[in-house]
């Protein structure tokens, strides 16, 4: 690493190793000079709060930012903190969003009628706290942009700056292939992270 230090580093852990790889890299010296980018859950204040007092500067990609200025969103963040004491984070977002979903599929699901829960899987769009989302890969997924952040702790707290903004990549040739060859249902239309 001291010869020949790389662009970056990319760290994919989760609970306490994440915890345990940031306070080993914050000891390296080389490390200030290497750029860190982390998997999104390294980012979650619940994670860096045990480790804010690092002084980290830490990059990485949020698929939701519960900071949003957007009504449903502010609406989501307070009433999932009135009812659970915590704040939310993306699987409690996903969860929401799934149960929007599933609201729209409850009558016919409860008379079995499968044609019609296949027909609006397919072709209903919800509008949750990210914005229009889809569940459907044969039309085209209807996506947010996702935030590319710089993450930046001192004792006093966790700051995050967004820097770029990730799109989703358009349908083309390769996409499609992916999409149409792939059993389990290729859906990351985010190469950008």
């Amino acid at each position: 690493m001291r010869k020949e230090a790389p662009a970056y580093v990319h760290a994919l852990f989760v609970g306490p190793q994440g915890n345990e790889f940031l306070n080993l890299w914050k000891s390296k010296s080389w490390t200030k000079d290497i750029p860190l980018l982390v998997a999104e859950n390294m980012l979650y204040p619940d994670m860096l709060d045990d480790v804010k007092h690092l002084g980290l500067n830490l990059y990485g990609a949020m698929l939701w930012n519960p900071d949003i200025e957007y009504k449903i969103n502010k609406q989501f963040v307070k009433k999932f903190k009135q009812n659970s004491g915590q704040s939310p984070n993306l699987y409690a977002l996903q969860g929401y969003e799934a149960g929007l979903m599933f609201r729209e599929l409850l009558h016919p699901l409860k008379k079995r009628h499968w044609d019609i829960v296949k027909e609006k899987l397919q072709n209903t769009n919800i509008e949750g706290p990210r914005g229009v989302k889809n569940f459907c890969s044969k039309r085209g997924f209807l996506t947010p942009d996702i935030d590319i952040v710089k993450t930046r702790t001192d004792s006093s707290g966790i700051y995050n700056t967004v820097i770029a903004i990730g799109k989703k990549m358009n349908s083309n040739v390769t996409t499609t292939l992916l999409q149409e060859e792939i059993d389990s249902g290729w859906v990351n239309p985010y190469l950008c992270i």
